[in-house]
């Protein structure tokens, strides 16, 4: 369910994605570890260890790749909002109060390009 979650939050473009990807990386090394510590038989062991190796380890190092890109995409684009005017409320994002006549001139369909 947490990769639903994450899918779904990357998808909208949310910063809540971060969360998500790390409670991913962090169930898949809790499950890699459960798995080998609780190995009954060797042959058992074996599987869970080319499991962890192959697929747990490797899918969680991309969700805390994933979620440490998300986190570096927001913090790089802090100084350009404050810059433009935009603050923090409440946890949401609230755009200058001139903001809608900014860029009303370039909902235009003949606005240059760039605008």
């Amino acid at each position: 369910m947490v990769f639903v979650s994450a899918g779904i939050r990357i998808l909208r473009l949310s910063p809540a994605g971060a969360l998500a990807m790390a409670s991913a990386s962090a169930l898949l090394i809790t499950d890699a570890w459960f798995d080998v510590m609780t190995a009954p038989t060797t042959r058992d062991l074996v599987q869970a260890l080319v499991m962890a190796g192959l697929v747990e380890l490797p899918m969680a190092a991309v969700c805390i790749r994933a979620a440490w890109r998300i986190v570096g995409v927001f913090s790089q684009s802090r100084p350009y909002l404050q810059a433009a005017g935009f603050t923090v409320h409440h946890g949401r994002l609230v755009p200058p109060p001139d903001w809608q006549d900014r860029i009303a001139p370039c909902r235009d369909p003949q606005a240059p390009p760039g605008c």
